[in-house]
């Protein structure tokens, strides 16, 4: 079976899918007496059958389901996990910018402050990081789900690409302190310097085989453990004591 566009509205009831959102990336909708299927915006729909994907569509119309078969890309000819029992569905991928997604860094980093060079600091980091993603390619998202359930949400996920996000950014404070020394407050005032290491250590790529592409990423409540912040504090108001002073 596969998909045919028409360009034309029908009186019949088309399978289509309201349910995707900021938390929804898949819905399943079984195909019962259904002839045709309506794929949206920001959608891509995979119609499959005990396993094996038949044909994918992800320009917005209507499309009727035909009898015949359907000559794939090389890179979506696959089963689907645990889907061999799986009667004719359509799966509609939910292809629009997943955003304001958050990690919490749960296991403060370790960073050697530089401040003072002859006698560096170690001292603990934490905080949170938020980002946008897309399903770039969906084909290397869908290996990811394993069976066919009748929704699957963006949480599930993000427990899944957690630790190659936290991995990364672990790297890229690391090698900040270790090789370019920068000192803590810089760190904490200017954390563009993480997202360039971050960056620079390719943990998009890591995603990317997943199917997942960042779209935005960003550092915020970056904080330094209660020692080292009782020093910036004591240096702040030295300063403003000599501020005052001249």
């Amino acid at each position: 079976m596969f998909l045919q566009r028409i360009e034309f509205e029908v009186e019949e009831k088309a399978i289509e899918c309201n349910e995707l959102n900021n938390e929804i990336l898949i819905i399943k909708k079984i195909v019962k007496e259904e002839k045709y299927v309506r794929v949206k915006e920001n959608q891509l729909a995979v119609l499959n059958q005990n396993g094996k994907i038949l044909d994918l569509r992800g320009e917005p119309g209507l499309y009727e389901i035909k009898e015949g078969d359907m000559n794939l890309p090389e890179e979506w000819q696959f089963e689907i996990q645990k889907a061999e029992d799986e009667s004719l569905n359509v799966l509609f991928i939910n292809r629009a910018d997943i955003v304001d997604n958050k990690f919490y860094i749960l296991e403060p980093i370790t960073y050697i402050d530089w401040t003072y060079e002859d006698e560096p600091i170690e001292t603990k980091i934490k905080g949170e990081v938020i980002f946008n993603f897309t399903i770039d390619r969906p084909q290397n998202f869908l290996r990811l789900v394993i069976g066919l359930r009748d929704n699957y949400a963006k949480h599930e996920l993000l427990e899944q690409i957690r630790p190659f996000i936290i991995k990364s950014i672990q790297d890229g404070i690391k090698e900040l302190s270790n090789d370019y020394k920068v000192d803590i407050r810089t760190l904490i005032t200017n954390p563009s310097s993480i997202k360039v290491k971050v960056k620079e250590n390719k943990y998009d790529n890591k995603l990317l085989d997943k199917g997942i592409k960042v779209t935005f990423f960003d550092f915020i409540n970056l904080e330094v453990d209660s020692n080292t912040r009782n020093i910036l504090e004591v240096e702040d108001k030295f300063k403003d004591v000599d501020s005052e002073n001249n």
